[in-house]
């Protein structure tokens, strides 16, 4: 790519270069997303609390307008002023279409929890039909898991992380939407398995998690080591004080993933540049990863008021199509994964 991107930026990309081309949208709901960057658009960035919206917007349209559409001899200046001008229009437009969104689950106050809240809000508002996309990706996150000397932190993260996924998933399956998600949990590293006499360091390998209604779950993919422990011989996975060497790439997870959204055989290693240092066999496919996966790529919905539109996974499902959550870091479940960057 000639700019900074991200996985999900590229899977935007690549769906909407596909033959049928798809509509997508990218929200992050945790600040700037490198994850979602890329894509044929800019992402929409929404707060926890919802779209913060000018006050007197209505009135100073024109002025603003006026001010921000004069050419600019900086490159910066135009992109500063384009990308004002949209976050504005964004303002006014998405609350509308969120309130419209009448949530029937509790969610809890935390942070994570609000901004599992406001995705939501975002899914059932597109299932409304009329100009809906036909692929959603959102990115949320929680900090706190950087334990070097307070380990408690981390368990209560990590319940805070299942709370959330638990009124997310409530929520979808109410609305009907479970089937249409999948949330996939990414982080930064992973943590020593020895203690620094207070908590835990730097390390490598880390695990991921999948979770949806067409997640083929109650399985644990990768190469799990034979032995923990550190030794001089027949340890080679672990390189010092439970520093584990990765066993499956990142590419392994994206690759079942990007199928599942619909990416086609051919623009497969455009998404995940890397995939050709591994061996069809470290990699996961979306039979490996979804029930009733279909061999076939998944063709965009037909327009408003024609049949409904294409189901995830060639199951019969109501409108509209997949949407991911990207949600960091995880808890300490799933897949072991290599830690570069998206």
């Amino acid at each position: 790519a000639s700019r900074s991107s991200g996985v999900i930026g590229r899977i935007s990309s690549a769906l909407v270069q596909a033959s049928a081309a798809f509509k997508t949208e990218a929200y992050s709901v945790s600040g700037k997303a490198l994850v979602l960057e890329g894509g044929p658009e800019d992402p929409k960035v929404i707060g926890s609390k919802g779209i913060e919206q000018v006050s007197s917007f209505g009135t100073l349209e024109t002025d603003i307008s006026k001010l921000i559409s004069k050419m600019s001899s900086s490159v910066f200046g135009e992109v500063w002023g384009s990308d004002l001008q949209r976050a504005l229009a964004d303002s006014v437009q998405l609350p509308g279409e969120m309130d419209a969104s009448v949530i029937t689950t509790r969610f809890g106050n935390s942070e994570l929890e609000q901004q599992f809240y406001q995705v939501a809000k975002v899914i059932k508002g597109a299932r409304g039909g009329g100009d809906s996309p036909d692929r959603q990706a959102f990115f949320v996150s929680r900090g706190g898991f950087d334990t070097h000397g307070n380990t408690r932190e981390t368990q209560l993260g990590i319940g805070n992380v299942g709370d959330a996924l638990s009124s997310f998933a409530d929520e979808m399956i109410t609305s009907g939407a479970w089937d249409d998600v999948v949330v996939v949990t990414v982080s930064d590293f992973g943590r020593t398995l020895t203690d620094n006499g207070r908590g835990t360091d730097h390390a490598w390998g880390g695990n991921m998690m999948l979770a949806g209604g067409a997640v083929k779950g109650g399985q644990i993919l990768g190469q799990f080591p034979d032995r923990l422990a550190e030794c001089d011989q027949g340890c080679p996975l672990n390189i010092g004080r439970g520093r584990l060497i990765p066993t499956t790439p990142l590419e392994a997870v994206w690759q079942g993933v990007a199928q599942w959204f619909g990416v086609p055989e051919e623009q497969l290693d455009a998404v995940l540049p890397n995939r050709p240092n591994f061996p069809p066999s470290q990699l996961f496919t979306e039979s490996d990863l979804f029930n009733d996966a279909s061999t076939t790529v998944r063709s965009p919905p037909p327009p408003a008021g024609a049949a409904a539109s294409p189901p995830p996974a060639g199951a019969v499902a109501s409108p509209p199509p997949p949407a991911g959550v990207i949600a960091s870091p995880p808890p300490p479940a799933g897949v072991n994964s290599s830690p570069p960057p998206l």
